[in-house]
């Protein structure tokens, strides 16, 4: 089956610090230790030889020939134990190469991960690909459209082909059949895109009940949201992902001291935990992995994610079975911009950053008990919450 796929606003950083002490939260890296994430949700195998059947001759060209109608009349409860693994950004913490590695691996080339589609509809492909004044546009990229389409009407962006081809309703009916086909075959849908990230730059938690609206299981009332796992990664050091987000938005000749004092970027990009804690309040399962503890353990991330999330067939190593080395992406060693910062400079804002990320300590706390939050590696965010710890003591010292 051919399946396509600001700083928040400042806050006291004193009264951050006090508030992690207050709930006498243990600062240390078995504190917020990495479960098992099976522990979150199993994986069911069986596919529906029946339904297969029903979809088996579909191809990309002929998705239209069969209608979302069609395929809710076959559909049955077997079909409804599957999974969704969503892969939500934030922006600059690797998302592009995530993408590029699960659309080959779930690919009719490659096909690694044979029970996982990246269900992108024929109608976006055949959009974006042709979109002359787009971005080098490709499926692993098929779910920005639907990021997109999620926010509501005052940050819809309408100079893209596929927004000016067809109508909002339309296309965000082509996801939902698209998904509900590749669910009807039995099979597990991954889907992805940085630009999830507007959840929290737009401060929008419906985008995320707009998104839910569109799964397969709304059909049944015996099926929940308990299906979907939400990845979010986290990098350090935390002001490098502030000069990556600054780099991919700044205007010509930006100097970074201009474009943090004047940009309009909600810089909700660079605040992964707060992303994760929106997923969180709405009930979902969130994985949040840690890029530097995965890279400091001698494992790629892509490779982690298959099998610790997805729980693919894999080497010891972490490494999928019969993969070929992982693509790394956008890394672009040879940029050139005005930074114009010292490191002692970079170093102050660092720790800034870190510090901020304390306010979220009793989220770890809260949801790790509930066995809906787990973290991998999380050695970075060990260090970060150690920081705040020693800083909150240096404080109360002084005082």
């Amino acid at each position: 089956i051919a399946v396509m796929r600001t700083i928040s606003q400042s806050c006291s950083v004193v009264h951050q610090l006090n508030d992690c002490m207050k709930e006498g939260f243990d600062v240390t890296a078995s504190a917020i230790r990495p479960k098992n994430v099976s522990d979150i949700t199993s994986i069911s195998t069986n596919v529906d030889t029946e339904l297969v059947g029903v979809v088996s001759d579909i191809s990309t060209s002929s998705q239209a020939m069969v209608s979302y109608e069609d395929l809710v009349r076959h559909l049955n409860n077997e079909t409804l134990t599957k999974r969704v693994v969503i892969l939500a950004g934030p922006h600059k913490t690797g998302s592009t190469s995530l993408q590029n590695n699960f659309h080959k691996w779930t690919g009719s080339d490659n096909y690694l991960l044979d029970k996982w589609a990246w269900p992108v509809p024929a109608v976006i492909t055949k959009y974006e690909s042709e979109d002359e004044n787009h971005w080098q546009w490709n499926p692993s990229k098929g779910f920005y459209a639907l990021a997109e389409l999620l926010r509501d009407n005052k940050h819809s962006i309408t100079d893209r082909l596929v927004f000016q081809k067809s109508t909002r309703e339309e296309l965000l009916q082509s996801y939902k059949t698209e998904f509900l086909r590749a669910w009807s075959a039995g099979y597990n849908l991954i889907i992805g895109s940085e630009a999830f990230d507007n959840v929290i730059k737009d401060d929008d938690d419906e985008m995320i009940e707009r998104l839910l609206a569109l799964m397969p299981w709304n059909l049944n009332e015996g099926v929940g949201n308990d299906r979907i796992t939400v990845v979010v990664t986290y990098r350090v050091p935390r002001v490098k992902h502030l000069i990556s987000v600054w780099r991919e938005t700044k205007k010509d000749n930006q100097s970074f001291k201009e474009w943090i004092l004047k940009t309009k970027n909600e810089l909700g990009a660079i605040d992964s935990l707060g992303l994760v804690e929106m997923f969180l309040k709405k009930g979902l399962n969130v994985v949040l992995a840690d890029i530097n503890g995965i890279g400091e353990a001698g494992h790629d991330i892509s490779n982690v994610i298959a099998c610790e999330v997805l729980q693919a067939r894999c080497t010891d190593e972490r490494q999928l079975v019969g993969s070929d080395p992982p693509l790394i992406m956008n890394t672009k060693e040879n940029f050139r911009g005005h930074l114009k910062i010292t490191n002692e400079q970079m170093d102050k804002m660092d720790a800034a950053m870190r510090s901020y990320d304390c306010k979220y300590v009793n989220l770890f706390k809260e949801f790790e008990e509930k066995n809906q939050l787990v973290m991998l590696h999380a050695t970075s965010l060990s260090e970060v919450l150690n920081l705040a710890k020693r800083e909150m003591e240096n404080i109360l010292q002084i005082e």
